[in-house]
């Protein structure tokens, strides 16, 4: 070992306090460091977190508001099958009135056929029935008129 005055001694001694204190100084900037690095990533984790868990929520929410849309449309759908029977209805009751109306008519054309029918038994089977009828009319309006 070489033997050292005192006073590099007293160098040596400063010089390894110095860097012995460079050393503390650059280890608690990266402690320092380092746990802010920690704290953000710890932070980071978190809102990575929150994040994933509205997005999920939002995903629900979506898949709601997708199946609200489509029980939407069903009701729609619906209301117009509803509108739909009851105007089929309406025409079925239509259709129901026309064929009693049109049996109706066949009916009625069938009773003026028979009344036309005995007419003209009765005007060549009873002698001067034309005549008998216009009396019968004159006679009926003057009735009416003298109130007899």
């Amino acid at each position: 070992m070489i033997a050292l005055t005192t006073h590099q001694e007293i160098h040596l001694m400063t010089w390894r306090h110095h860097q012995t204190k460079t050393l503390k100084v650059q280890l608690r900037r990266v402690t320092i460091t380092v746990l802010m690095k920690m704290s953000t990533m710890k932070a980071l984790t978190h809102h990575l977190i929150m994040k994933h868990r509205m997005t999920r929520h939002l995903i629900m929410q979506h898949q709601m508001t997708r199946h609200l849309m489509m029980q939407h449309q069903m009701t729609r759908h619906l209301m117009m099958q509803h509108q739909m029977t009851r105007h089929l209805m309406m025409q079925h009751q239509m259709t129901r009135h026309l064929m009693m109306q049109h049996q109706m008519t066949r009916h009625l054309m069938m009773q003026h056929q028979m009344t036309r029918h005995l007419m003209m038994l009765i005007q060549t089977t009873v002698p001067n029935f034309r005549m008998t009828m216009r009396t019968l009319r004159y006679s009926t309006r003057i009735m009416r008129i003298t109130g007899t």
